[in-house]
């Protein structure tokens, strides 16, 4: 299981809270895949997870609420994968040992520029490394050294357009806005033989 211990640290590593034990929930169910929701997972995950998984769920509100549920292997118990919500925002995810190894030992190394450090939160950044690895994985070669990330503000929900050149490709998921208050912007994704940068058109 991933016990509360684990739980305390990886919060306090990733996002620097302070978890108080006696303020979170914990309910663990035994799931078929067609019973997850598929904006949780990726269908890319679910073909490494056991069909059926138990899914180990926490629930703690401090001043957000933060969900975060484990794939565990039913006869073992073993963490399979994570994925943490933020005020209904997917914000982390992570295949957890078998898995770890397949989805990382291709990461290149990550940086950004001091204006996207500055101006955007660690939240959208780490979701904009998120969609850059699900990218990945769904155009394979098909994927351009550049992508583009367009942010626009709808009413409470954020609409972000990524497009490439070559092959051209552009696509649109809307968002939940919850706490991000994120101006209508422009992000790019340079991918490098060696790393990977985020910056601002205004940064190259």
């Amino acid at each position: 299981m991933f016990g509360i211990e684990q739980l305390k640290d990886f919060m306090e590593e990733e996002f620097g809270v302070a978890v108080k034990t006696n303020a979170v929930g914990e309910e663990t169910v035994l799931l078929y895949h067609e019973e997850l929701d598929e904006q949780l997972i990726l269908e890319d995950v679910l073909q490494i997870l056991p069909n059926p998984v138990l899914f180990q769920t926490y629930i703690y509100n401090d001043e957000s609420e933060w969900i975060i549920g484990i794939a565990l292997e039913a006869e073992t118990n073993n963490p399979l994968f994570l994925v943490c919500l933020k005020d209904e925002v997917k914000v982390y995810e992570k295949l957890l040992n078998k898995g770890e190894k397949s989805m990382n030992e291709q990461r290149k190394p990550r940086y950004m520029t001091r204006a996207i450090s500055e101006k955007i939160s660690i939240e959208m950044q780490t979701l904009l490394w998120e969609l850059l690895d699900s990218i990945a994985v769904q155009r394979k070669d098909k994927m351009d050294y550049l992508q583009v990330f367009e942010f626009v503000n709808i009413n409470k929900k954020i609409k972000i357009i990524n497009s490439q050149e070559q092959p051209p490709i552009k696509e649109e998921i809307i968002i939940e806005q919850g706490i991000m208050n994120l101006k209508d912007t422009t992000i790019w994704i340079i991918d490098e033989p060696d790393k990977q940068t985020m910056l601002f058109p205004s940064d190259y």
